[in-house]
């Protein structure tokens, strides 16, 4: 598996993967990809069971060594920023210098990747979520079909910025307080079952 901590999320690393994923005909965002990759860990899925998501994440079969390992060391680099708890999880977002309808349209496809990746197989369960998830989950939905308006575009880039840590946020409460299997506490002391304190 690629070393997660030789990933840098950045705008050219948005870049390249979106590259690779329009060249091998993926059909959606390396936003997406991310965003689906992080509702999978969500919901508890491990980069070991990568194989059982194939069709989810547009591969008939993962021959491709060098995707397979970039994707687990994807997952890696998700869970190893959410198991921290330290807020360092980032979403993989287009650079600041792209225009703002791209970032927009990005952002609302990461959170509709998110939204199938925690729903994928059927692990992650809405009964008895509290109100506050609850709640997040809703507006991960809305912030899936975001559109730009017609505010001054000083307004509509606070309105994407403040959408976009409510998203980062957000989502890190859930991997915290929905119980999963396979979390790794913060100071690596071993398997959780339940949330991570």
């Amino acid at each position: 598996m690629m070393d997660p901590s030789k990933l840098q999320l950045d705008g050219v690393f948005y870049v390249g993967l979106q590259a690779r994923l329009d060249l091998n005909g993926k059909g959606f965002s390396a936003a997406e990809l991310h965003g689906t990759l992080t509702g999978l860990i969500c919901a508890g899925w491990l980069e070991t069971e990568l194989d059982s998501c194939q069709a989810l994440l547009g591969q008939d079969t993962i021959e491709n060594a060098i995707e397979n390992d970039l994707l687990t060391g994807l997952m890696g680099l998700i869970r190893q920023t959410l198991d921290a708890g330290n807020l360092e999880f980032r979403l993989l977002l287009p650079g600041d210098d792209e225009p703002l309808e791209t970032r927009a349209q990005a952002l609302a496809d990461w959170c509709q990747g998110c939204v199938i990746g925690l729903h994928h197989g059927d692990r992650f369960k809405t009964a008895g979520l509290g109100d506050e998830i609850a709640q997040f989950l809703s507006d991960l939905e809305q912030i899936g079909i975001v559109e730009v308006g017609s505010d001054s575009p000083e307004e509509q880039e606070r309105a994407l910025f403040e959408l976009e840590e409510y998203t980062r946020l957000g989502v890190q409460m859930v991997f915290e307080e929905y119980p999963s299997i396979g979390r790794v506490k913060p100071n690596g002391t071993g398997n959780t079952i339940g949330p991570v304190k």
